[in-house]
């Protein structure tokens, strides 16, 4: 089926029949609008073929076409269309749209009330919740296969169509998320109004150093691509290879797979036996995941050490240095594009994004994944400046995750040990060092005791591992393999095993969370955190064991990180509401960055922490945390010199 699909060039007419339902009704008429951007146009409102369109009926389109430089009439009504309190604009990824509306019409749209694709998400997270989808489920719209007319027929009607089914799905999916109160609630409390500050955290990007990336760059691969960090730690893994491999290799000795395989699992090497193997030839696999098994076998151990070495510098150079440059636009700021729900963005978006969580996920570049720990972080994050005059500041919730989960638990144990005012990891670290919690903060008492403080930080460090390895539950084996791959720990199954017997004894109430959570998983089907946001886990109920296994730990670990999550887009969309001066530019690891004026940063930071950490939770959303979710502060010139702000 299609519609009645117009180019024009004035939007007079429809402006007038919005004007005359307006009269009729007295209440804002929904209008749908799609922006297509083209193959040329880029986020930033770049040149290239283009076009909008607007309608307020199903099976029709009014379509004006944005090429070349427009009269000052038409972006006159374009500007009433997108601000006009008489309309109420429907969209479907709509924040990318006023992203680029903003930097090619300088248009900043404010009648913006309700995304069918952030909804649709809402509803089943697990579906294909794309518009091209979404025409063909709400608006019987098929795919436009004609042939032979010329480009500019075929952007009118690959237009036409996409606001006609935006139109339509809006219709539908309102109505279906009317009839689930507590999602509705959480779409207009929350998620709206998120996806507008996003839309404005975008436009406004993150400032790059490029000298600094180049230098960075250099330190990696050297100059021309030889010498360098990578070089030094190929050189490094080569000399621990036997001099019979040597001499195998010899005609052209470099890190590969094949010399690898043969290192760990070959006659000439270790000789250990593999525990994967590829699915095509059944031989040893080289994945990192598979030689990291053999951390705890002594003669591979610094083998494992050098290659882990070597991956976490590919990656830096390949992901972070040379990978996101490529997304650096003229005006010196990266711009990513943030997934708000798990989906395509649109129609010829084939790589999909978002998260089925509802943690938020970027692209162009992926700075969500910029990383905090490691050898190269900090240098990577120094890339990363304030502009002149600004300082660059963080604020995320202090322990978040393990608060959240202490409440939805209601464990008894976290719950007192945060109202006492004490580190968890704290707590948890003099339990793994079999000692009262007094005794074990004692041993950071005196900063000069070299013995006492390396005992403190051995059981906060066992701490971590274990407060983040095993919120959620973990089995021996696993956990061996998360300590190793996150915190470097070596540990043995039986020494796993004593740490996981010893958390779940400091913190009983855990084991009872997750039975309860499985099991009401396994009766609705779904789970949902206390904002209203769901996990539907139809698998759960699967005959397969490990498809069943899996669902049942994503029933305890989604409502936490999806609260987390959730929790900290209010924040800032709150900051960006209530602190015009904090300027929010991204979101990395439930992070909040911005920049603020540098002679401002302590002033401004308060305010932050104050609305931050006092969000209307009960008022708003019905739900009483035992505690308050704070957040914690820091400043500086670049995001790897940040200092924490004094309390």
């Amino acid at each position: 089926m299609t519609g009645d699909y117009r180019w024009v060039e004035s939007f007079d007419d429809l402006i007038r029949a919005i004007d005359c339902t307006f009269a009729q009704t007295g209440r804002p008429v929904e209008v749908a609008c799609r922006v297509d951007t083209g193959d040329g146009a880029g986020a930033d409102g770049s040149a290239g073929g283009a076009a909008i369109g607007f309608t307020m009926a199903a099976g029709a389109a009014d379509c004006l076409d944005l090429a070349g430089a427009l009269p000052d009439e038409a972006v006159g009504e374009l500007r009433h269309l997108l601000t006009s309190p008489r309309i109420r604009l429907r969209g479907a990824n709509f924040k990318s749209e006023m992203v680029w509306l903003a930097a090619r019409l300088g248009i900043a749209c404010s009648n913006f009330a309700f995304d069918a694709l952030l909804a649709g998400s809402l509803l089943d997270e697990n579906r294909a919740n794309s518009l091209a989808a979404y025409a063909r489920l709400y608006a019987a719209l098929d795919a436009d296969t004609e042939d032979g007319d010329d480009a500019r027929q075929k952007l009118l009607r690959r237009l036409g169509r996409a606001v006609d089914a935006v139109f339509q799905a809006a219709v539908a999916i309102r109505g279906e998320l009317l009839a689930s109160p507590a999602l509705a609630h959480f779409y207009v409390t929350l998620l709206h109004p998120a996806s507008q500050a996003f839309a404005r955290l975008e436009r406004r990007g993150v400032v790059a150093s490029r000298e600094r990336f180049e230098a960075l760059r250099v330190e990696l691969e050297g100059e021309d691509g030889r010498g360098g960090a990578l070089a030094d730690l190929d050189r490094q893994v080569l000399a621990l290879l036997p001099g019979r491999l040597r001499m195998k290799y010899a005609d052209n000795l470099s890190v590969r797979p094949a010399m690898l395989r043969d290192f760990f699992f070959g006659t000439a090497g270790l000789h250990l036996k593999p525990r994967m193997v590829t699915p095509r030839h059944g031989e040893p696999s080289t994945a990192k995941a598979h030689l990291a098994m053999f951390h705890d076998v002594p003669e591979a151990a610094a083998m494992v050490t050098l290659l882990e070495a070597r991956s976490s510098a590919a990656k830096m150079l390949s992901a972070y240095v040379k990978g996101f440059l490529k997304h650096l636009h003229p005006d010196g700021r990266f711009h990513p594009a943030y997934m708000l729900f798990a989906g395509r963005a649109d129609d010829g978006d084939e790589s999909g994004g978002g998260t089925v969580t509802g943690r938020t996920s970027a692209r162009d570049p992926a700075i969500q994944t910029v990383p905090k720990r490691g050898t190269w972080a900090k240098k990577l994050r120094r890339c990363f400046v304030a502009p002149p005059g600004m300082a660059i500041w963080s604020a995320d919730a202090a322990q978040g995750e393990l608060k959240i989960a202490a409440c939805l638990a209601d464990e008894a144990n976290m719950l007192a040990a945060y109202r006492a005012g004490l580190d968890l990891h704290a707590v948890t670290g003099a339990s793994m060092m079999d000692m009262p919690t007094d005794a074990f903060m004692a041993l950071a008492a005196d900063v000069r005791d070299r013995e006492k403080m390396e005992r403190f930080e051995l059981g906060r460090f066992k701490a971590k591992a274990c407060n983040f390895g095993l919120l959620y539950g973990m089995q021996a084996r696993g956990f061996v393999r998360y300590a190793w791959q996150t915190f470097k720990m070596v540990l043995s199954e039986a020494q796993a095993q004593e740490m996981i017997d010893r958390f779940f004894a400091t913190y009983p109430g855990l084991l009872d969370w997750h039975e309860a959570a499985r099991k009401q998983a396994r009766r609705d089907g779904a789970v949902a955190n206390p904002f209203g946001r769901v996990r539907h886990l139809p698998w759960i109920r699967a005959q397969d064991r490990q498809i069943a296994s899996r669902a049942e730990r994503q029933a305890i670990n989604a409502p936490v990180q999806s609260t987390l999550s959730d929790l900290t887009c209010w924040a800032l969309s709150e900051i960006d509401r209530q602190i015009p001066e904090a300027q929010p530019c991204a979101m990395i690891h439930d992070a909040i960055v911005g920049y603020c004026p540098e002679d401002r940063a302590d002033e401004i930071g308060r305010q932050i922490v104050e609305v931050a950490s006092t969000l209307p939770i009960e008022t708003l959303c019905g739900w009483r945390p035992q505690l308050a979710f704070t957040f914690d502060h820091e400043h500086g010139p670049d995001m790897g010199s940040m200092v924490k702000m004094k309390a």
